[in-house]
Parts: C-alpha cells; sequence; structure tokens
C-alpha cells in the first residue's frame, strides 16, 4: 500500500500569466491553497520585485508569503553546489512532509538542464514538456507518496509546463534545488484521528520501513588501510555474524581461561 497526501488545490489558476511569472503563479497557488483568497500575480510580482528577467531570489518569495500567510511561518534553504547530499535530500523530505501536513505548500527554485528534465514517476506517466535549454524556474510542491517500494515522490504544481501537475522523485527534485533553494513552512502539525483507510496505509509504510531495515544491506565500517572493506550485510546479518564469533570466542577461550583459574587455585592451595 502507498502513503500519499497532497493538498487540495485549485487547478484552474495554476498556469502563470506571463513567462516570467513562474515565482508569482507558484506562491499564488500556495497561497490559494492556504487562504483559499486568489492574489492577482501581478499583485505578488510587485511585492517579489519580479520582471521580465523573472524573480531574483526565492528570498524575493519569503516574506510575499509571511504577509499573505503569516500563520505558515515561513523559512528558506539553499543547497549550494550541483547536487544535494543524502543529509540534504532527507532533509528536503522531512521539511515537505511536515509542511504538507501542517496544510501548506512549498515552493522550490530549481535548476533544469537538458540532460535533468524532470521526469514523471509514480502514478505520473506524462513527460512535463519542458524546452529550450537550461531552465530557471519557480515550482510549487504541493505534495509527497512514498510508494509500495519505499521509493519517495514529490507532487510539483508546474504553472509553466504541461501537464501542469506531476509526480517526481525525491531524488532528482533534490538534484534540480541544487544550486537554489526552496522554501517549506514551520507551522506545527495539525492532528486529526485518521480514517481506517488512513491508518492501515500508516501501519503499511511503518511495516515496510521495517522491512527495509531488515533486509537492506549495509556496507561494514571495518578498515582494511584507509578504506572501508566491500563487504555488505543486513542488519540481522551482522547481529547472527556477531553472535557467531561470540560463539567461537567463548568455546575457543572459556576452556582455556577455566583451565587457568584451576592452575592458580591450585597454586594457591599449595601455597
Amino acid at each position: 500500500m502507498a502513503t500519499e497526501k497532497v493538498l487540495t488545490y485549485s487547478r484552474d489558476q495554476v498556469t502563470q500569466d506571463t513567462f516570467y511569472n513562474c515565482g508569482p503563479a507558484s506562491a499564488q497557488t500556495v497561497i490559494r491553497a492556504a487562504t483559499g483568497r486568489v492574489i492577482p500575480e501581478s499583485t505578488l510580482a510587485s511585492a517579489m520585485g519580479t520582471t521580465v528577467n523573472g524573480t531574483n531570489d526565492i528570498a524575493n518569495i519569503q516574506p510575499v508569503l509571511n504577509t499573505y500567510v503569516p500563520e505558515g511561518k515561513w523559512e528558506r534553504q539553499y543547497i549550494k553546489g550541483d547536487d544535494a547530499s543524502n543529509k540534504e535530500r532527507e532533509t528536503l523530505w522531512q521539511r515537505v512532509r511536515i509542511s504538507i501536513d501542517a496544510g501548506y505548500g512549498c515552493i522550490a527554485n530549481i535548476i533544469a538542464p537538458p540532460s535533468n528534465y524532470p521526469r514523471p514517476t509514480y502514478t505520473s506517466s506524462v513527460q512535463p514538456r519542458y524546452s529550450g535549454g537550461t531552465v530557471y524556474h519557480y515550482i510549487a510542491l504541493m505534495g509527497y507518496a512514498l510508494d509500495g517500494s519505499g521509493n519517495r515522490h514529490i507532487w510539483v504544481a508546474d504553472s509553466g509546463f504541461y501537464p501542469y501537475g506531476y509526480w517526481c522523485s525525491l531524488e532528482q527534485m533534490a538534484s534540480l534545488i541544487a544550486g537554489k533553494g526552496y522554501i517549506y513552512s514551520t507551522a506545527p502539525t495539525v492532528y486529526t484521528e485518521p480514517s481506517e483507510e488512513e491508518a492501515m496505509s500508516q501501519m503499511s509504510e511503518q511495516i515496510g520501513r521495517i522491512y527495509h531495515e531488515l533486509t537492506h544491506t549495509f556496507q561494514t565500517r571495518y578498515k582494511i588501510g584507509d578504506k572501508l572493506a566491500e563487504y555488505r550485510d543486513t542488519m540481522i546479518g551482522y547481529v547472527l555474524n556477531n553472535d557467531e564469533k561470540l560463539t567461537r570466542l567463548m568455546d575457543d577461550r572459556l576452556p582455556n581461561i577455566e583451565k587457568k583459574l584451576d592452575d592458580i587455585l591450585k597454586a594457591l592451595k599449595e601455597k
């Protein structure tokens, strides 16, 4: 069973009014989903300093979100370099989930060269129609999903490219944001009692995580010189191997220890 959550938002207002209004359009989608209000792109563009060259930086959007949706308590994060590290990828996933669970979308600033145009994943099958060389773009992140195989996906509301909504893998999304940044909500999650279907889905996700921990192989920390050895095993495999080593240690050493103790006791008695 898959676990997914996509915020309810109006699809009729997703597309941007001008070729350079992707920042205002993405903010418009996030604001409308959170408040029900439709703020004109022109108003948002003016507040962000958007020009025909686009919106200069993700930092220009943060204060606009804090103005129109202050309860979202918005923060921003940059990912430096050409790609995201594992830690940055995990942080992105956690922040997107927390933001969505609190009822607020995120906004990402991406760099998409032709070799890394967004690719559809999960239940999406239509290739987003990116073109024209390297694309510098803003998109709204409006949902997340964990599929039955443990793969993670983010739902994108894309104002600039057909089909304007699609699933993208977490790994690719993190690589697209690298060199730029994203805005997320730090508002607390409002707890609601899950439905029976949601409870079953959550249980399935937890079982999936446990299964992953039991079956995923980890590289040993044992070093040969300055490099880690190539040996890999599951968590259970390492535990059983250690148990076997302990058993061998006891079988090999314990008789010798007992004999030495007997010799010591005998020597003490003789004195």
